[in-house]
Order: structure tokens, then C-alpha cells, then sequence
């Protein structure tokens, strides 16, 4: 299962709420407060876990599928994935990220390690798609991204919606609050020319994950598309060192 798997996973699981302490509609609030706002909603649980199915499509191959399991440890900034075959539950692959270092393996293949500062997020099939993961880990602990709040961010503020924009030598990338709900990231590389969008839709039942993550990612041509449904969500999951394995 490919890495670009952690992109959407990272901008599903970057909704844990908090309490809200303004009630006031997002457009009765100015840019300062309505930042305040998603940076109060926005706080990650200690430990939370949750199962998805994904499937993936290309141009003119058939779709694949697999049945993820995540679970975050942010008090030690862990990260375990683990995915399987859905029919038959073959493992295909699991990745750690601990101490520093991402852990990459699977059954046909040792576990490779990678320094985190040097992970990036590979395409699927032919596409070279490769995206620095520096810029969805903190998605993936369930924060926001501070590039959001930063002094070079640009943001427009249209009823509900607020978009924020933001531009360094290396990319380009843009979030669209709805509320105060993450909704969509479109992020491109200037000289790679990696494109990836996520769509984030609905809510899972009484939490603040969404229901449905879309990602496509394109370089030319057509786009690479994935889409994530969760099936369970535990915001108060256990996180012991067991359950961050390197080589499993």
C-alpha cells in the first residue's frame, strides 16, 4: 500500500474538537478570532485510533483496495499503520514513525528506516509524485499546520468559508475552512510539479472526523484518485510501546 496514504490520513485525522468558547457565526467573526477559534478547536487527543477502508483508482487499471488500522500516540509523537488485504486479511503493509525515524516494511520487503526529516510521500503506479511529509505530520498528530497561522499566510474570508493561503520557495499550498471544520488542501510543488488535493466530506457519526476522504494526486496527466470511508473512531484509545512495533 503506498505512502501517499498518509496524506489523506493526516488531513482526516486533523479534526479532534475542542470546546469552543465563541458561539458567534464564523462570518460575525474577524480573520484573528476565526484562527483563534480553529486553533482552540483543534486540540489532538492524547491517544486516539480508527479504522478506514481505502481504495485506490488509475487510469485505465482496475481499483485496489485495503482495510487500514491507525492509532497516534501524541504524548511520544508515535504513529502506527498497519494495512491488510480486506477479503482475506493478508497484510500488505505497516509503517511506524518513532524516536525520530519512519519504519517502512512488509511481509515481501525488511523494514526500512528512514529519517523523518527526509520522508516524503511517493505516488502510486507510474507517477512520481513525491511530497515532503514535513508538511502533513502535523495533520497527521490531529493539529494544524502553523504555516495557517503564519505572518505570510493570506486569507479571504467568504461567509462560512475561510481560505487560507500560503507560499515559501518550495510550494504552494491552500486550506478552505468550513465553520470551523478543515474541508479542502490543494498543495503544489514548485519544481517537482506534484499536485495533491483532499476533499474532506461529512462527519463519522458524533465525532468531528469526516466522513469520506478524497485525494487525488497528479503530476501530468490524469490524476491518481484514493478515497478513505472510516468505520470506527476511539478518541480515548490505549497507547503502550507495544503497539508501536519497528520490524512488524
Amino acid at each position: 500500500m503506498n505512502r501517499l496514504l498518509f496524506v489523506f490520513l493526516a488531513l482526516a485525522l486533523a479534526c479532534e474538537s475542542g470546546t469552543v468558547k465563541n458561539d458567534l457565526p464564523p462570518d460575525q467573526l474577524s480573520i484573528k478570532q476565526r484562527l483563534e477559534r480553529i486553533r482552540e478547536t483543534y486540540r489532538p487527543a492524547e491517544c486516539f485510533s480508527a479504522a478506514f477502508g481505502v481504495e485506490s483508482k488509475q487510469a485505465g487499471q482496475s481499483a485496489q483496495s485495503a482495510d487500514g488500522s491507525l492509532r497516534v500516540d501524541n504524548l511520544n509523537k508515535r504513529v502506527r499503520l498497519y494495512f491488510v488485504e480486506p477479503i482475506f486479511g493478508i497484510t500488505l503493509s505497516h509503517v511506524t514513525i518513532r524516536d525520530g525515524f519512519v519504519y517502512v516494511g512488509s511481509p515481501r520487503d525488511a523494514t526500512v528506516q528512514i529519517p523523518l526529516d527526509r520522508f516524503v510521500l511517493s505516488g502510486l503506479g507510474n507517477n512520481t509524485i513525491r511530497l515532503p511529509f514535513r508538511l502533513f505530520q502535523d495533520l497527521m498528530y490531529g493539529r494544524i499546520p502553523e504555516e495557517v497561522f503564519s505572518t505570510q499566510a493570506r486569507y479571504t474570508a467568504k461567509e462560512n468559508r475561510l481560505l487560507v493561503n500560503y507560499e515559501d520557495a518550495i510550494s504552494r499550498i491552500a486550506y478552505e475552512f468550513e465553520g470551523d471544520r478543515l474541508r479542502l488542501v490543494n498543495y503544489y510543488h514548485k519544481s517537482d510539479r506534484a499536485n495533491a488535493r483532499a476533499d474532506l466530506t461529512g462527519a463519522f457519526r458524533n465525532t468531528p472526523f469526516p466522513q469520506t476522504v478524497e485525494l487525488a494526486g497528479w503530476i501530468d496527466g490524469p490524476p491518481e484518485k484514493m478515497t478513505a470511508r472510516f468505520s470506527t473512531v476511539d478518541m480515548n484509545a490505549v497507547c503502550k510501546d507495544a503497539q508501536f512495533p519497528i520490524n512488524q
